[in-house]
């Protein structure tokens, strides 16, 4: 739209990834890279980048990568274009983490599309399952599905 003769730059869509320990790099900087470099026909950026973690904190990855977050997942209050998971080695530690499967069906409820990456969508899946119950105390296993959705 125009104001007083001035175009109005609208407001970039906001994406969010919320890391879990031991997160795969990889499903974190591939699609950050691609919202990333997204532009709109003017050039600018399509797409606001936001990383949270549960409480605010670094996170540690599956490669051992300590990345810092732009703040706590609770922080987002508004509506997110899309949200998204990424998957990693130690997800079904993380499907445990009541704390974290709420952030998930929180962020969930305000994004309008919800993304995983690889075995993100495990997560995504016991938020799912889990929701207003208790998380499930799966068995050590060496197979992240197998954790998180026996037979």
């Amino acid at each position: 739209g125009e104001a007083q003769g001035r175009s109005v730059a609208p407001r970039q869509s906001e994406v969010v990834f919320l890391l879990h320990v031991g997160f795969e790099v990889i499903d974190l900087a591939g699609p950050a890279s691609v919202f990333g470099g997204a532009r709109d026909l003017e050039g600018r950026s399509a797409y606001d980048l936001r990383v949270v973690s549960r409480l605010g904190q670094p996170v540690r990855s599956g490669e051992g990568l300590t990345t810092s977050v732009d703040g706590p997942a609770h922080a987002v209050t508004g509506p997110v274009d899309t949200f998204v998971v990424p998957g990693g080695l130690q997800v079904a530690q993380a499907a445990r983490d009541a704390a974290l499967l709420h952030e998930v069906r929180r962020l969930a409820a305000r994004s309008r599309r919800v993304v995983s990456v690889c075995s993100g969508a495990l997560l995504l899946a016991a938020a799912i399952l889990t929701d207003s119950k208790p998380a499930p105390q799966p068995a050590p296993t060496k197979a992240p599905t197998a954790a998180v959705a026996p037979r």
